[in-house]
């Protein structure tokens, strides 16, 4: 297929085409993988961002809403999407004992691992 693109349209044809080309196959063959591993593991790609947010950070395994946003890369909108319908393992909003204005994202004790070996 890359070889007939300088035959159909040489202004774009070459090396960056044929990188980009690849790239994105390599993308989808990844994504599919992906993809079937979160299916086993009952996780949509956002759960998964936000479980291994909480486990990089080590016991206990939380993080403010605001700080979650920085290690996910979204805007607090985002993450209060994606955090708010967030139940695997018994993750949950809660407040701290300390102060009940503020509200912790947590994992609970049956969350899925990323060390979670594949069946088969």
């Amino acid at each position: 297929m890359i070889a007939t693109w300088p035959d159909e349209l040489p202004e774009i044809a070459g090396l960056p085409l044929e990188l980009a080309k690849r790239a994105a196959r390599l993308t989808a063959l990844m994504d599919q993988s992906i993809d079937t591993e979160l299916e086993r593991l009952g996780l949509t790609r956002a759960e998964f961002d936000i479980v291994a947010t909480l486990r990089r950070q080590g016991a206990p395994y939380r993080l403010r809403p605001t700080d979650l946003s920085k290690g996910l890369l979204l805007s607090s909108g985002g993450t209060a999407t994606c955090s708010g319908a967030f139940r695997p393992g018994g993750a949950s909003a809660r407040a701290t004992a300390d102060a009940l204005r503020e509200v912790l994202i947590a994992l609970g004790d049956t969350a899925p691992h990323a060390s979670a070996a594949p069946d088969g």
